[in-house]
């Protein structure tokens, strides 16, 4: 997901050894990953966004987590911004709108492998098949917390990684960043589906 470029985050994704679909100048409603979904045939697919700079190592412990549990959602985290630390995870189910957010002090407490109940969009990870059945919300925002409630309807583990953390560049929760370099493009630029396609 790719509505801007912040270069410290774009960098770090573009390096990652895998192939990669960027979804550059979208709004939220309008991102077009289940169309990527239905026209490719990877046998699985990870979703992010633009705004966190990212590890090789924090990628391989999720795919490898996924791996060991080719059935489950299979999720990294970060924090909600650079003022917070909670992180978009939970240890408990979440109950109509209300979510309770883990902080990243318990995450570091946990097994290497963990039940959530939130899946945030950093390297969320499942099959093909799953993102068949339970497709992208593209709702006007929202659209992770949608996305989990889809899992969760489906009976689908939700499984957290503890080594599987991105640093979210977000400086404060619920506002606006006040940093030029990560303004949006939406409506600056024609959207477009981007291919990077890693030479293994």
């Amino acid at each position: 997901m790719n509505p801007r470029k912040i270069l410290e985050c774009t960098d770090s994704l573009e390096v990652l050894p895998v192939d990669q679909a960027w979804l550059t100048g979208y709004t939220e409603a309008d991102l077009p990953v289940n169309h990527i979904v239905r026209h490719t045939d990877y046998d699985r697919y990870s979703i992010i966004s633009d705004d966190a700079i990212v590890t090789p190592e924090a990628l391989a412990a999720v795919l490898a987590a996924h791996d060991a549990h080719p059935d489950a959602v299979v999720t990294g985290y970060s924090r909600l911004a650079q003022d917070d630390e909670r992180v978009n995870l939970t240890a408990e189910p979440m109950i109509g709108s209300e979510i309770r957010l883990m902080s990243r002090d318990q995450v570091r407490q946990q097994p290497p492998v963990f039940p959530t109940y939130f899946a945030g969009y950093a390297f969320t990870t499942a099959t093909r098949q799953v993102w068949l059945n339970c497709p992208f919300p593209a709702r006007g925002n929202a659209n992770d917390a949608a996305q989990t409630q889809l899992f969760g309807r489906a009976g689908l583990e939700i499984l957290a990684v503890r080594d599987g953390e991105v640093q979210h560049v977000k400086e404060r929760w619920n506002q606006g960043d006040q940093d030029p370099k990560k303004a949006l493009w939406v409506g600056l630029i024609p959207a477009e589906i981007r291919w990077r396609i890693h030479d293994s």
